[in-house]
């Protein structure tokens, strides 16, 4: 029974991450490279809303994984990597109105940026728990994304995609 529980748990990752990739590879075919991943909602037009639905899939169903192989103490950083950006595919529209900061730029960005530091306080909590190779994954990724980025110069969608990847990468070694 606690295997089967585990494969559905883990089964919920691959499909998270199925759709974050099959987005992240629609949005590349169709426009290319953009200056964030949050930019594809307004590049992709009409097909935008494919932003707001594969954004809160891809963090509601890898949370339940994430919440599941988090030690009691810190599930709290498990639960805040992944809740804001829920909050950031509800606000897709980050861009300011006549110069003006709106109220859904301000949750969009607080929930990416909210998202992004919990994501990486949850690494050093799990590093603490479960050895250095949880470090290290995610330091290869940092690597393997400052590279792409010296390349491409889009540093804020490689910083996404590396706070977007190292999840599933320390699920897979542990």
């Amino acid at each position: 029974r606690r295997n089967k529980r585990l494969f559905c748990r883990y089964m919920l990752a691959i499909i998270s991450f199925a759709i974050l990739f099959s987005y992240t590879a629609y949005y590349l075919s169709r426009v290319g490279l953009l200056p964030s991943h949050s930019d594809s909602y307004f590049a992709l037009g009409k097909q935008g809303w494919m932003f707001q639905v594969s954004l809160f899939l891809t963090a509601f169903l890898l949370m339940i994984p994430l919440l599941y192989i988090t030690p009691d103490p810190f599930k709290f950083t498990a639960f805040f990597t992944c809740a804001p950006v829920l909050f950031t595919a509800f606000a897709p529209d980050f861009r300011k109105e006549n110069g003006k900061v709106t109220m859904e730029r301000k949750v969009h960005m607080m929930g990416a940026k909210i998202g992004g530091v919990l994501s990486f306080i949850w690494v050093i909590w799990m590093t603490y728990c479960f050895g250095w190779q949880v470090i290290a994954v995610t330091a290869a990724l940092a690597v393997a994304y400052y590279l792409l980025n010296k390349k491409f110069d889009k540093p804020v969608l490689f910083l996404e995609y590396w706070v977007f990847t190292y999840p599933y990468a320390i699920l897979l070694i542990l």
